[in-house]
C-alpha cells in the first residue's frame, strides 16, 4: 500500500499567529504531500514500496541506483516534515526539561544560545523557512525563525530526545 500523508496533529489554524491557516495548508497539503506522492511514484510496481520511510531511508543502499536519490529527496521530505509537524503545537509547552536541558545547556550553554544559534543558520537557508508572505525577504527569514520558537511542542521534542538517547545508551550524543 502507498505511504500516505499524515494528517497535521492539530487544525491549520492552531498555530496562529506564528503560522497562517493557508501557509499550513500550502505547506502540509503542496509541499509535504508532493514529496509524499513523488517517494509513491518512485517506489510503485517495486519491492519497496511497501516499507516504512524510516526504513527506506536507512537501507538507501539496498535500493537500485536510479531510486536512490528519488527516494532520499522525496523520503527525506517526507520524514522531516513529519517530523517538523510534530515538534510544534498550538499550546504553550513551557521550556524544555531535563535531560534535554541538561543536553541543551551542555551543548549550547543555554536554550537562548540555541535559539540564537538555529535562527542565525536558518536565515541563512531557505528550505528551512516555511513559506509564507515574507519569504522573499531575508528579514522575513528571520522573524519566521524567530516567532517559530512560540510554537515549539518542548514536551515532544524531550520525549523524542529520550528515545534517541535510550536508543543510544553508552554513546556521547543520540
Amino acid at each position: 500500500m502507498p505511504l500516505a500523508l499524515p494528517p497535521l496533529p492539530y487544525p491549520y489554524g492552531a498555530l496562529e499567529p506564528t503560522i497562517d491557516d493557508l501557509t499550513m495548508r500550502i505547506h502540509h497539503d503542496k509541499h509535504h504531500g508532493g514529496y509524499v506522492a513523488g517517494l509513491n511514484a518512485a517506489l510503485e510496481g517495486t519491492a519497496w514500496a511497501d516499507r516504512p520511510v524510516d526504513e527506506l531511508l536507512g537501507d538507501l543502499d539496498a535500493l537500485p541506483g536510479d531510486k536512490r536519490t528519488l527516494v532520499r529527496n522525496n523520503g527525506g521530505g517526507h520524514l522531516n516534515h513529519s517530523l517538523f509537524w510534530e515538534s510544534m503545537a498550538p499550546d504553550d509547552h513551557g521550556l524544555p526539561a531535563d535531560p534535554l536541558a541538561e543536553a541543551i545547556e551542555a551543548t549550547f550553554g543555554s536554550i537562548r544560545e540555541l535559539k540564537r544559534q538555529v535562527s542565525a543558520a536558518g536565515a541563512l537557508r531557505q528550505r528551512l523557512v516555511v513559506a509564507g508572505p515574507r519569504c522573499h525577504r531575508p528579514r522575513g527569514h528571520l522573524h519566521y525563525l524567530e516567532a517559530w520558537w512560540n510554537v515549539v511542542d518542548w514536551q515532544r521534542v524531550a520525549a523524542r530526545y529520550a528515545t534517541a538517547a535510550s536508543r543510544n545508551a553508552g554513546g556521547d550524543h543520540p
